[in-house]
Parts: C-alpha cells; structure tokens; sequence
C-alpha cells in the first residue's frame, strides 16, 4: 500500500504533506478523493506483477502524486468538476499508470505538470485534447527526445518583439539552453522515432532558415562579426551553431510535439499564452 501522509486542515486550506509540507488552497478537488481513485487504480493494475516490482511501481506512483500535490499546490484553477468527468480521470490514470510503469525514466515534474495544466483547461475542447494527446506519449520518451523538441520550438517558433537588446535574448537563451543542449545531435533514428510518435515531420527540400539573419532583424545592436557574437553571447552562438548543424530548418513540429516543448519551457519561465502557437 502506498504510504498515506497525515493531513490536517485549518481555514479554508488542506495540509499536505509532499516532500515536506505544503499548504493547498482549497480550490473544490480534495486530495484525499485523488488518493482514495490513486490507491483503487494501482490495486486494479499491479496485481500481477511480483512482490519487488509492486514495491517499485508503488514508488514511482507515489512520487508521481508528491509532484502533483506540489503542482496543484501552485493553482486555484482545478476544480472538483472538471477532475470529475470521465476523460479527466481517464487522462489522470495514464499519466499514474505510467508513472508507476516508469517512474525513474521519466520526468515525472513534467509529466504532473501537464496533467495539472490539462485540468486547468478543462472547458477548452481543443488544448485539453492536445494535451490529452501529449501526456499519453511523453512518457514513451526520452530526456534527449523532449530536448530535441524543446530545442526545435525554440529556434523556429519563439520571437523577440519591439527589438530588444541582444543581451536580453542571451539572458533568456542561458537559462533555456540547459533544456536544449542534450537534444543537440539527435540521430536520424531517434528523428523518426518522433516522427512515428507524430511529434514531428521531416522535410528536407525544406527552405533554408537563417537563424542569425533572423536574430539580426529582432534584435537591437546585435554582434555583425562572428567572432564578437561568440565572444558577447556564447550560449546565443551556440543555439545557432547547432541550429545549423542539427539541420532544425527541416524539422517541423505539430501541436503535440509544441505543447511538449512548451511544457519544458515553462518549467523555467512560467506560464505560457499557449494559444499563441497552437491555434
């Protein structure tokens, strides 16, 4: 069985305790029903499996939940109703499954997180069902995969308005790359491995994008020698070199393989108007 955590209310909030204590705004969804379903579930699926791996699926599951209790600590924007309706929990119970499947070959704060965001916008046909589609196929990939995403959304898809100094944009590209780097040379194999999950599409007569001349045009006094671009703003530099060599211009991600990505952005920015880039 999984460890039940002693809870205590005071106010209008529920205690928790996940990974120490946190404090959960009482929004309508109690986490005692969420455990309650978390427990019924597990007892449904692990049956057959022996003693040892029960043991470490029960792990992974419960650490799965740790995440989601912290994450709905951070929103008042669930609801009881929307985590009621059938294809809520459906999407709930695959992401637990997985976990418990995979627990320590996943990201399971991303994962969470998406579920999280996936009840958040209970009320929106078309997101929740990207999102639906998204969190059933993260946990069939790799952290070199999701980087590889990460990496293709944000070179071809992320823009700087009103010409911002270019040290602005090295200051948002040094704290995205650590996202990005490990999906830097991603084999052909692991390329259409994405593509066969539907997150992504090849085309390689694709034009050439020319990621500095773009930069260039955004960006205000931005480094015209190549030696002071690498000089001034490496991890920029850097992103375009591999923007090149990686052969970014022929890849093509749709809305799954983009709310993947966005999910792993947000991990480091914050919150994200999805609807920019998957509408």
């Amino acid at each position: 069985m999984i460890n039940r955590q002693d809870q205590s209310a005071a106010g209008s909030s529920i205690a928790v305790q996940a990974n120490g204590s946190v404090s959960i705004i009482k929004n309508g969804l109690e986490l005692s029903e969420v455990r309650e379903l978390t427990e019924i579930f597990l007892e449904k699926h692990l049956p057959a499996l022996r003693a040892e791996a029960e043991v470490t699926a029960r792990k992974h599951a419960e650490e799965f939940m740790n995440e989601f209790v912290s994450k709905l600590s951070e929103t008042s924007k669930v609801t009881a109703d929307a985590f009621a309706r059938p294809d809520s929990q459906a999407c709930f119970s695959a992401a637990l499954l997985s976990s418990a499947e995979k627990g320590d070959q996943i990201d399971l704060k991303l994962l969470a997180s998406m579920v999280i965001k996936r009840l958040e916008n209970d009320s929106d046909p078309l997101l929740k069902l990207v999102y639906e589609e998204s969190i059933s196929v993260t946990p069939r990939l790799t952290k070199q995969h999701i980087a590889f995403l990460t990496f293709v959304f944000f070179t071809k898809h992320i823009n700087f308005s009103n010409k911002p100094p270019f040290q602005v944009v090295e200051m948002y590209i040094a704290r995205v790359l650590p996202l990005m780097e490990l999906g830097f040379h991603l084999s052909t194999a692991n390329k259409e491995y994405l593509c066969s999950k539907g997150l992504l599409s090849i085309n390689l007569v694709a034009d050439v994008n020319d990621l500095q001349g773009r930069y260039s045009n955004m960006l205000t006094d931005f480094p015209t020698d190549e030696a002071e671009l690498k000089a001034t703003c490496p991890n920029l530099h850097t992103t375009i070199i591999n923007y090149g060599t990686n052969n970014i211009p022929t890849c093509f991600l749709n809305a799954s393989g983009k709310l993947i990505a966005l999910s792993a952005i947000e991990s480091i920015i914050g919150d994200l108007d999805k609807s920019i880039w998957i509408f």
